[in-house]
């Protein structure tokens, strides 16, 4: 017995030596790689296939031990030659990256080019936006946003707001051909910072022809908005088991993690957010919520799931009552123009 009671001790002590091993954290006080978030240091780097003209996510290494370190590695990789003779970099001379910049607080990495990025044909440039994006954005809980400064100039939509990218703005790109590629802008619905209102926010999107363009407007709430002043309405790790159009009744597939309250939202806020931003798509009026694909007898403040629900329109708040948040270049931009009108 005493000889188990010593063997339970040394367990014990060799579990706590794991966790504080696993958690340490680098210089400056960054999260280094192999802490708990993300067990394997084993990852892709998507490089450009050059008969095929996509993108193909090739399987790499990382040795970086720090959040910033890793944005470099990525970087640095992203502008190597592969091994392979069928990949060509994403980043080619002469387009270069001048520098870059890691917010660990906002989750997002700011990539300044030299003004050579300019000079990419659509597809070329396409397909360097994609690689990057997919490579940097891989890493849970580490790079969420990504955004591309030339010549210190934040590149923009054609509608001339900031594009700031993540990962589901290039579903399935990895197998696509460049062709069937859609671009939209869809009208997403997030909390508001009380938790109890939804606010419109309008996100820029490519997809192809190959993923529904309901998967992708979950798969982008999913992710989270792009505004400082709003919130995510449901767990990061909720899965998107399925989606489809049926009449004009959207049905959505979610699993039990889907019904976890976030801290401060009521549920309303929840299923309005999903319903909303669906029937924001002209083929969809009602949405159908299944839960790990059975209809769910779920109610809660007189929403129940067992029946398709439409919008509601009551709980969005003015646009002007929770404004946007400043991207990196505009805020300087102000400062610059305020320094100048003194």
């Amino acid at each position: 017995m005493r000889r188990l009671k010593r063997i339970a001790v040394l367990a014990a002590m060799l579990m706590l030596l794991i966790v504080i091993t696993a958690c340490r954290a680098g210089k400056d006080g960054q999260k280094v790689i192999e802490d708990a978030s993300t067990v394997d240091t084993t990852y892709k780097v998507y490089y450009i296939n050059k008969d095929a003209f996509t993108i193909d996510g090739v399987k790499w290494e990382f040795q970086s031990k720090t959040n910033d370190e890793l944005v470099g590695e990525c970087l640095e990789v992203l502008s190597s030659v592969p091994e392979e003779k069928k990949y060509s970099q994403p980043i080619e001379a002469p387009v270069e990256v001048l520098k870059y910049d890691y917010d660990e607080n906002t989750k997002q990495v700011n990539v300044f080019f030299n003004t050579a990025y300019n000079d990419m044909d659509r597809d070329q440039e396409l397909l360097c936006r994609a690689a990057v994006v997919k490579t940097l954005t891989q890493f849970d809980s580490i790079i969420d946003y990504v955004q591309f400064f030339v010549n210190n100039q934040a590149l923009r939509e054609t509608d001339g707001k900031y594009m700031v990218m993540m990962r589901s703005d290039f579903v399935d790109s990895t197998s696509a051909d460049l062709k069937d590629l859609n671009e939209s802008t869809l009208k997403l619905y997030f909390a508001s910072t009380d938790g109890q209102q939804l606010a419109q926010e309008d996100i820029y999107v490519h997809y192809y022809n190959t993923s529904p363009v309901e998967r992708v407007v979950m798969e982008s709430l999913l992710s989270g908005p792009l505004s400082d002043n709003l919130n995510r309405t449901f767990p990061e790790d909720t899965k998107i088991n399925k989606t489809n159009v049926s009449g004009d009744t959207c049905y959505v597939d979610l699993n039990q993690r889907f019904l976890e309250q976030m801290e401060g939202q009521n549920f309303k806020v929840k299923i309005y957010s999903v319903v909303n931003s669906l029937c924001e798509l002209e083929s969809v009026d009602k949405v159908q919520i299944l839960i790990d694909g059975q209809i769910s007898d779920y109610s809660e403040e007189d929403i129940s799931l067992g029946r398709p629900l439409t919008p509601n329109m009551d709980i969005v708040v003015k646009s002007a009552d929770t404004p946007p948040a400043l991207e990196h270049a505009e805020t300087e931009e102000t400062e610059q123009n305020d320094e100048e009108l003194q």
